[in-house]
């Protein structure tokens, strides 16, 4: 069942996968990724971005609202390296 859902999320991500891969050979290995409520985020990131590390792909998976990546990086920066500053704990 696993390997199934795996290979739909590749399928269907596909078109995401070169973005993906250009940023995250790019960027620092401890930078933290924001998403928002977008096929790029849970059809591309997840599947094509392994974090190895907690908290470091943020995304709303609840109320989809668009606006999401820019506050929470704000939040992420502003508390500094886990130093997290969002109550819910997320």
């Amino acid at each position: 069942m696993r390997a199934a859902a795996e290979e739909a999320a590749m399928s269907v991500g596909a078109a995401w996968r070169p973005v993906q891969e250009v940023l995250r050979d790019c960027l620092p290995e401890d930078t933290i990724v924001a998403g928002d409520s977008a096929q790029v985020s849970y059809f591309g990131t997840v599947p094509f971005w392994p974090m190895d590390a907690p908290r470091r792909f943020v995304y709303p998976t609840g109320y989809a609202t668009l606006g999401y990546a820019v506050a929470r990086r704000d939040r992420r920066q502003a508390g500094g390296p886990g130093q997290d500053r969002d109550r819910a704990g997320r």
